[in-house]
């Protein structure tokens, strides 16, 4: 037994002196790339139903002309969506016509977010909910049936249609930068958050709102916008916000502590809170997509021109 061990080992050793010497490599792991801050990043660009369905505010009339009357499954179906088939009233409605369909909408909740928001507000105009398009298939003894091609939420007997215009899309070429935030410059172009989608208070990153500035500021398509909020407690921060600054002490420890001066904090810079993009404007307002936040951000939060949009240059 001993003697076959030995052979054994010695046809082992050479084996493994006659093995090549230029074998191939095993093959290593990739390496992991590093993580970045969410804060230097990119932001992810405004997507088709961010642009589609962002609703709008305007104080131009829109006229009830052509209406939503039922669906081809009236009336066990109240509610229509994507490749339903609709039936519609009004005028115009010919084979191929393609239309918007519309609803305004009216924020039950008769509580201010912040001062002066409801005359903000109405300055800016009716409050419309952006519900999908479809277009006319067929005409049957005079009734214009449609096909919804694309719908943002459900929708219902008296929605309204109006004339398909398309809205292109929102040029996205911001560079990667750090948010900045304190110490950045006041623009010239400054308003406010009047009202935001579906009347949301608190607001964060992919939030659609509608503000009080627009083309009449010189505002456009693509152009970016800073969120700023100051530490004036009496029109920066709200009522629930600055009751902490109604106690009689801040530390049950503390004795005879010295006062700062009052009003002092109408002098603190302005806080950075996030971005947005506009994506598309009216004459006396916009509606803007929220990007960066870095805390959550309120209706009354005032907003100022950060960047313009990039121009798109014609090809030699």
């Amino acid at each position: 037994m001993k003697r076959l061990c030995l052979v054994v080992l010695l046809a082992a050793g050479s084996m493994a002196a006659q093995a090549p010497q230029n074998a191939p490599e095993q093959p290593q792991a990739p390496k992991v790339a590093s993580f970045q801050s969410n804060l230097v990043e990119k932001a992810q660009g405004p997507t088709f139903s961010d642009i589609n369905c962002s609703g709008f505010a305007t104080k131009e009339t829109i006229e009830a002309k052509n209406l939503v009357i039922g669906g081809e499954h009236s009336p066990h179906t109240s509610q229509f969506g994507g490749r339903d088939l609709i039936f519609m009233s009004g005028e115009g409605l010919s084979v191929g016509s393609q239309f918007r369909i519309v609803r305004r909408v009216v924020d039950r909740n008769r509580v201010e977010a912040f001062p002066g928001q409801y005359k903000m507000a109405k300055e800016a105009g009716d409050q419309w909910a952006d519900l999908g398009y479809a277009h006319v298939t067929q005409v049957v003894d005079g009734m214009p049936m449609a096909r919804v091609d694309f719908s943002c939420q459900p929708i219902v007997v008296g929605d309204i249609a109006v004339p398909f215009a398309e809205r292109p899309p929102v040029p996205f070429g911001k560079v990667n930068v750090a948010f900045q935030v304190f110490g950045v410059p006041q623009s010239n172009t400054v308003g406010h958050i009047v009202q935001a989608k579906d009347f949301d208070y608190l607001l964060g990153t992919g939030k659609k709102v509608y503000l009080s500035i627009g083309a009449d500021k010189g505002l456009k398509t693509g152009d970016y916008l800073r969120v700023t909020r100051g530490y004036d407690w009496k029109k920066d921060v709200t009522p629930i916000d600055r009751v902490s600054t109604m106690a009689t002490m801040s530390e049950e420890t503390s004795d005879r502590m010295p006062k700062a001066e009052k009003g002092v904090e109408s002098k603190f810079p302005r806080r950075g809170l996030g971005e947005m993009v506009v994506l598309w404007t009216s004459q006396n307002n916009a509606v803007a997509l929220i990007t960066v936040a870095r805390e959550d951000i309120h209706i009354g939060d005032q907003v100022e021109l950060e960047s313009a949009a990039p121009v798109q240059q014609a090809q030699q």
